[in-house]
């Protein structure tokens, strides 16, 4: 595949990216325009019945939500979907959790979701960073 994600850069070749986008039909062959980029197939969630759920969706639900400093989603093997966050000291617990659960009700009714209080989050120590959503092996 070759990419230019940010602009005035020189496009490069990737290979084996692992990424989930959508490819617009073009019968310029071997020409493939690459639609919306939807994620690493690592990072996006199965919430079973055809639906997913990608980091970019996580940050729509949450990027008004203060009441946490930090939040994660896990995917069990079983499927089950939990969410982890650290809660800003300056709220009430249950209340979070209520706020929280409410948010995941208006966008995925048919998904339950399990939730977690965490005191801290670690970051993976092969890659340095820390991941948004995590499917379980």
């Amino acid at each position: 595949i070759i990419t230019n994600f940010i602009n005035k850069t020189m496009p490069f070749i990737r290979y084996d990216v692992g990424d989930y986008v959508g490819v617009w039909d073009n019968d310029v062959f071997p020409l493939k325009k690459i639609g919306k980029v939807y994620g690493r197939f690592d990072d996006i969630l199965d919430l079973g019945d055809g639906n997913t759920l990608s980091y970019h969706q996580t940050y729509q639900l949450f990027r008004g939500f203060h009441e946490v400093e930090q939040y994660k989603f896990i995917q069990t093997p079983e499927k089950e979907i939990i969410l982890q966050f650290k809660i800003n000291s300056n709220y009430n617990k249950e209340e979070v959790i209520n706020n929280a659960k409410n948010i995941w009700a208006k966008y995925y009714p048919q998904k339950a979701l399990k939730i977690e209080i965490v005191d801290k989050f670690e970051i993976d120590k092969k890659t340095g960073k820390f991941k948004v959503l995590e499917k379980l092996k």
